[in-house]
């Protein structure tokens, strides 16, 4: 279990939460569609904090391509990333750019951490069609946050 700031996959069952390495999230979910006719899925993970002892600062969200421009992050494929409590709509997408970085909220502060609130990220991953079935396992999610301890005050 995560001890800090995590993903997870579910704010109702927060014993699921997306393993990592080195900040990358490591095991977060599947994407699955045909690619013959290709398509777009959008996919929802939680940021939250477990240690009543922690708050995080210029908090950051975005995707990272371990291999450096394989053919997933870079041609025809598309991967954005918008923070909602509500799914977006197409046209929201649609402003987002490819790869995109996002910034979250301060989560806990100084006097007092933050250990109730999950925050959503929404995933959009969009493939192009004729693609040959893959497992793709060098696409991950990225966090990066400063790390705040709080006062015992």
């Amino acid at each position: 279990m995560p001890s800090g700031l995590a993903f997870y996959k579910d704010d109702l069952n927060p014993e699921v939460y997306i393993s990592f390495d080195d900040n990358e999230a490591t095991n977060p979910f599947r994407i699955t569609m045909d690619g013959v006719l290709g398509g777009t899925i959008v996919k929802k993970v939680y940021l939250h904090n477990d240690n009543p002892k922690h708050y995080y600062t210029s908090i950051t969200v975005s995707i990272y391509d371990s291999t450096s421009g394989n053919d997933y992050t870079t041609g025809d494929w598309r991967w954005k990333l918008i923070s909602s409590e509500r799914e977006p709509v197409p046209e929201e997408w649609d402003q987002v750019a490819n790869l995109n970085t996002i910034s979250i909220s301060d989560i806990g502060t100084s006097s007092k951490a933050n250990t109730s609130d999950f925050i959503p990220v929404w995933i959009q991953c969009t493939v192009p069609a004729g693609m040959l079935a893959a497992n793709i396992t060098d696409v991950y999610l990225r966090k990066t946050a400063q790390l705040g301890l709080v006062s015992d005050g």
